[in-house]
């Protein structure tokens, strides 16, 4: 039990130490005022975790991470403005919720 709550600290960690390098600052408002929250949400449920609990797992998280971040390089390399990359990326996952139930829907019945 013990073990899990250090790796969950490290991971923290380690996280924080991402958020200052891309930021070039560490900025104690990042929390609920970024769009970090909204982004690990997407990733999560684009990697096919259910926010209702019991499916998905590490993998599809990690996959939904890497979508986001060549999306992410793509949208740059093209030069999207900013604004149109969030329009953008709340379509992708409406689409991948969408197609999330439709799947379910048709495994149930």
């Amino acid at each position: 039990m013990t073990l899990s709550h250090v790796i969950c600290s490290m991971t923290a960690v380690l996280t924080g130490l991402f958020v200052v390098s891309r930021l070039r600052s560490g900025a104690p408002w990042v929390g609920t005022d970024g769009l970090y929250d909204l982004e690990s949400i997407a990733a999560t449920v684009i990697g096919g975790t259910a926010l209702s609990g019991g499916k998905g797992g590490v993998w599809g998280t990690l996959a939904g991470v890497l979508i986001f971040s060549l999306l992410d390089t793509m949208f740059n390399q093209i030069g999207i403005d900013a604004y149109m990359k969030q329009i953008l990326r709340g379509a992708i996952i409406i689409l991948a919720v969408g197609f999330y139930t439709f799947r379910s829907k048709a495994e149930q019945g």
